[in-house]
């Protein structure tokens, strides 16, 4: 129900709401879909540093519920929003939190031009 709510302020432009209401949803009941909308917001707030270091510390808190393609797909586009070195940052993240991954996981979301290398090399370990 908070998670909906956040989705209609969040449509009507109310990001400061939306964030409040997702943050809310998060504390009822932690959910990946919580946490990266509520990562989408401090984006559109102009805190994409605060969005990264939550999502960040939720994966490595919590890796096997928040190494979700919505959260790691959140984290990777504001890599790229905000470091030089986006590549390399998606890079790593992938080698922390490969053995989280599920199987059906896309790993495109990484967006590594050497992407079958890096999963190659990781599945040789």
């Amino acid at each position: 129900m908070l998670i909906d709510s956040g989705l209609l302020a969040f449509a009507e432009g109310d990001v400061a709401r939306a964030r409040t209401d997702f943050e809310s949803a998060f504390s009822l009941s932690p959910s990946p879909s919580a946490a990266s909308n509520r990562a989408i917001c401090f984006l559109h707030l102009r805190r994409v540093r605060d969005g990264v270091d939550y999502l960040e510390q939720l994966v490595e808190e919590r890796p096997t519920m928040f190494c979700t393609e919505d959260v790691i797909s959140a984290l990777c586009q504001m890599y790229d929003l905000i470091w030089l070195d986006a590549d390399d940052r998606r890079r790593a993240l992938f080698l922390r939190v490969a053995d989280h991954l599920h199987g059906h996981f896309d790993f495109a979301i990484f967006r590594l031009d050497e992407l079958d290398r890096v999963v190659s090399r990781y599945r040789a370990l």
